[in-house]
This record gives C-alpha cells, structure tokens and sequence, in this order.
C-alpha cells in the first residue's frame, strides 16, 4: 500500500476471551472517509486463525457497498479450513459483493508452490478486469509459466484427497501443541485455529518486552517463530508457530518453551 503511494488505515479487529472479531463501528467510520477506496479483507484472517461467517462478511461488503469502497479479497489460506468450519467466499454472498471485489487465491499455501508464483485472481466484473488488465500490460507483467499452469491444474483437480489428510493431520497438531502449552506453560494464551496453518500464541504472561521475548526465543529456546510484533502494534508479545510439519518438530518445540519459560 504504502510503496504505491497510498494511505493505509487499520481496522485492528478486538479480541473477547479467546476469540477475534470484528470491529464494525470504527470500519464504518474508516469507510465514511472520502479519500478510502479500498479495503483490504483476510479470509480466512492471518496471523488470527478466524474463518469468518457469512453474517460477518455481509456486514462488512454492505458497509463497502454503501460507501462507495472497492474490497479486495485475500482468500490465500481458503483450503485450509479446520474440522468444523466453512470458508464462505466473499464473492459468492451476492452479485453486488462479486462485482465489488477480486478475490485473490492461490496454490502456493496449500500445496507448498510458492516458487512458481502461480497466483489467481478472480475479477467478476468486466470493466474492472480490463482495468487490471491494462496495468498488467503496462508493466510487462508476464503470464503465469508452463510449470506453474500445469503444478495449479494438478493441485485443484486431483489433490483432494491429500488435502483432507493434511488437514487433519495439521488440527491434530493443533491439539497436540494446545494440550501441551496447557500443562506446561498454562499462561500462555493459544487461540482457536479455525483455518490456516498458523498457530497465534500470546506469551505477555511470560514476558514484557516484545524485543526481549524474540531474543529469549532465538538465544534460548533457539526457536524461530514469526514474532508478532511484525503483524502490528496489536501483535506485540504473540509468537506465530506453523503446524504444517511432522509432528516430531511439535514436540520438540514444546520441550524448547517448556524449558525456556516454565516459571
């Protein structure tokens, strides 16, 4: 946003127990400002873990409607979905949502394809696809390459299978790092992970400066988790773990914050 020349406003979404939601009052004054075109939608949210409800994106894409404020919508980590939970995409709520918005998807999470940049965009709306496609023209934007086209076909056609084991393989490593921290370290705070494959953790209870905590993590525990303070200010002394990875690394980690924070 901001290398483009833009404005960026945040929307930090609330926290209420264990669980994120949305802030719709200061969005809507967000959106209330003349000079805000865009909005820009995590679905499912990263680094939160939410999958959003129909109810909550419908309120969100009427406010946008109403004030006249384009959405693009991130929807990257949309087949990684817990047991339990949908994914609803935001263009398929209504027409009035789909020609409003691009929603953005890729094989790159889910399959572990992120080197051959094979990103998809989908843009309803004719008047808005020429536009995008001028840009792309303008800016000798290459089209995806063989491999890629070919790696996105395999992935969305005949990996269904795969995927459902991988799911359930990563909320079963869920529950293992869950029950664990628990026991072990009961202060730190481990949200619900409803989609993606990113476990967000709240360690304030075992440390005051965000700083001193990636330190004790690197130096000590000799773990290398996303820090939290790079997601924003909100973010702060929360450690992000992925959980796409064989079991054995969970446990191991857990030995590693065991013994770098039991009290």
């Amino acid at each position: 946003v901001l290398n483009n020349g833009c404005h960026l406003d945040l929307n930090p979404l609330k926290i209420s127990g264990l669980k994120y939601k949305l802030d719709l009052e200061n969005f809507k004054e967000l959106a209330k400002n003349p000079r805000t075109s865009m909005f820009i939608l995590c679905s499912p949210h990263n680094p939160a873990g939410r999958v959003w409800t129909r109810e909550e994106l419908r309120e969100l894409g009427e406010i946008c409607l109403n004030e006249d404020v384009f959405i693009l919508s991130d929807e990257l980590h949309s087949d990684l979905i817990m047991p339990g939970f949908k994914h609803v995409p935001f263009a398929s709520i209504s027409e009035d949502f789909a020609n409003n918005s691009i929603t953005v998807i890729a094989p790159s999470k889910t399959f572990n394809l992120p080197g051959l940049q094979a990103t998809v965009l989908i843009i309803p709306n004719p008047k808005i696809k020429l536009k995008f496609q001028n840009v792309m023209a303008r800016n000798s934007t290459p089209e995806l390459n063989i491999f890629a086209v070919k790696a996105l076909e395999v992935a969305y056609n005949n990996c269904a299978d795969w995927l459902e084991e991988v799911i359930l393989y990563i909320h079963e490593n869920y529950k293992f790092l869950a029950s664990e921290l628990n026991k072990n370290l009961p202060d730190v705070k481990i949200f619900p992970m409803e989609g993606t494959y990113l476990s967000w953790m709240d360690f304030s209870k075992y440390e005051s400066d965000f700083k001193i905590l990636e330190k004790r993590m690197l130096c000590d525990a000799k773990l290398w988790l996303d820090e939290g303070y790079i997601f924003g200010e909100q973010g702060k002394l929360f450690e992000r773990m992925t959980l796409a990875c064989p079991r054995a690394y969970i446990i191991e980690a857990v030995k590693r914050l065991s013994q770098t924070f039991k009290k």
